[in-house]
């Protein structure tokens, strides 16, 4: 009885930890295709910032125009700005390196700046940085 009662724990657990930890789906670029040009994907150096370009301009933004932070969400969490870098490029420049070999899900909510369906409101993709393997040598010369 002790056993069954250890196993039906152990599974409850199991069960619990598997359940609680959800995997985040990226978009299908095609459905957004009207909207959405190209955007930072792959793998980047942890410099990078996150870039998103529109298949529309807005004549309003300047170059470097900081623009609301709710056009993007990152998790993990990071801090940063978001600014135009022309009338139809925005980019999410962390405040700070990104953490090196680290997969970063991005959320470019689209309808913060335009009307569209539903299933448009928000474009999910994903980076992943760049692990910077640097070795430094000394050369000794031999006399």
């Amino acid at each position: 009885m002790k056993n069954l009662i250890s196993c039906f724990l152990l599974a409850s657990i199991t069960l619990f930890f598997s359940c609680s930890h959800k995997s985040i789906e990226v978009s299908d670029p095609d459905i957004f295709k009207d909207y959405i040009v190209s955007y930072t994907n792959g793998l980047v150096s942890s410099e990078s910032d996150v870039r998103t370009v529109l298949n529309f301009d807005n004549l309003e933004w300047q170059p470097n125009q900081e623009l609301s932070s709710d056009l993007f969400s990152i998790s993990p969490k990071v801090s940063g700005k978001v600014i135009a870098i022309n009338s139809n490029t925005l980019a999410f420049v962390p405040s700070k390196k990104l953490d090196q070999d680290t997969e970063y899900h991005i959320s470019f909510h689209l309808d913060e700046l335009k009307d569209v369906p539903k299933e448009q409101r928000t474009f999910v993709f994903k980076i992943k940085t760049l692990k910077q393997n640097t070795t430094i040598s000394k050369k000794v010369k031999l006399l």
